[in-house]
């Protein structure tokens, strides 16, 4: 339940454990300052990209990918995202509000190509090749021996799916 004294100001109860937060609702989210939050309890506002890892707040994904480091997570709104997006980052987890209600928007190329990075995770997109007029553009290309797990993600638009090129990679 949420309760509190204006739109600026709520608490966050967890009925079941009786746990709370309590913080502040802003365009990028909600900012515990009581300390009893997880990142999973905070999700990021629509059109906003979170590193839950830094705190920091992004417009774009891969203005996100760029600023992450080995292991980061990302969390990403609802919303449309116009963008090809390249991820280098080892074991990144890009995590969306659901591939009913974000997606990524290519506008050439491969939507997300993995390029070189292991373990990466990406789960809750909807990857739309339509805005590309490369008639070779695959919704995931992983290249340069990377490897991704890629989870509860829809690919629509596309010449192909998940492309893996023969030096390594896996998905």
């Amino acid at each position: 339940s949420v309760t509190g004294g204006s739109a600026e100001t709520i608490t966050i109860t967890d009925g079941s454990t009786g746990s709370s937060i309590s913080g502040t609702q802003t365009s990028e989210g909600i900012t515990d300052k009581s300390g009893n939050a997880t990142t999973s309890d905070i999700n990021p506002a629509d059109g906003v990209v979170v590193n839950p890892d830094t705190g920091e707040t992004f417009d774009s994904i891969q203005n996100a990918v760029g600023s992450a480091s080995t292991d980061d997570t990302l969390r990403v709104g609802a919303g449309t995202f116009n963008e090809s997006v390249t991820i280098d980052v080892e074991g990144l987890t890009l995590e969306a509000a659901g591939a009913d209600v974000t997606t990524v928007d290519s506008s050439s190329g491969a939507t997300i190509k993995i390029s070189g990075a292991d373990n990466v995770s990406i789960s809750s997109l909807e990857l739309d090749g339509s805005g590309s007029s490369d008639s070779g553009a695959q919704g995931i290309s992983i290249q340069s021996g990377g490897s991704a797990t890629v989870t509860n993600t829809d690919i629509t638009n596309a010449y192909g799916g998940i492309q893996t090129l023969s030096d390594g990679s896996s998905v």
